[in-house]
């Protein structure tokens, strides 16, 4: 059973690789995003998936406030048992469909200190999502994000593309995962 569970992993990393010009647009983001050096030694990355543009009016999932979400990241950290007198940077990777969620978490958590983190939060800032939300394309055009990729063309779509692919990448690699059930 090891094996061939070993077997499969190989398989999905090999069927999920990303090609040289994605990986180096996601080298570009990373650096770009704040997240190129994280996790690492003493770095802790955090990554948060805070969906807006279908929260307003899905009655199914519910909205969750920057407060909410912070009081996640914190109880989130308290589970690493990290040393308090140990300082980590902790870097708070935000992937969100709306712009403004990574300004109200850095004006709840920027450069404070708790649960032996120093927080920074860092994220993508204006994605083809965030302006698609921020400015209520969604109501408009109706449907999930994947169908509005498949209206794109060109480097339109494949940026999208490639800023969703890297969000999923970037919360992948987190030490500690805060979203929804549908997230």
């Amino acid at each position: 059973a090891k094996d061939e569970m070993a077997l499969f992993q190989a398989i999905e990393a090999y069927f999920f690789r990303v090609n040289e010009a994605t990986s180096s647009d996601f080298h570009h983001r990373e650096l770009s995003s704040g997240v190129s050096d994280v996790p690492g030694p003493g770095r802790i990355l955090i990554g948060v998936h805070a969906r807006r543009g279908d929260k307003v009016h899905d009655s199914y999932n519910r909205y969750y406030t920057a407060r909410e979400y912070a009081d996640a990241i914190m109880q989130g950290t308290g589970a690493l048992q990290l040393a308090p007198s140990a300082a980590h940077r902790c870097t708070v990777y935000v992937a969100s469909d709306s712009a403004a969620v990574i300004g109200e978490l850095k004006s709840i958590m920027e450069g404070t200190m708790a649960k032996g983190c120093t927080f920074n939060v860092v994220g993508q800032q204006g994605t083809r999502t965030q302006q698609a939300t921020d400015h209520h394309q969604f109501e408009r055009n109706g449907g999930a994000m994947a169908g509005k990729i498949a209206k794109m063309s060109g480097e339109q779509a494949l940026d999208t593309a490639r800023e969703i692919l890297f969000d999923v990448y970037t919360l992948s690699r987190a030490n500690v995962f805060v979203g929804t059930l549908t997230s």
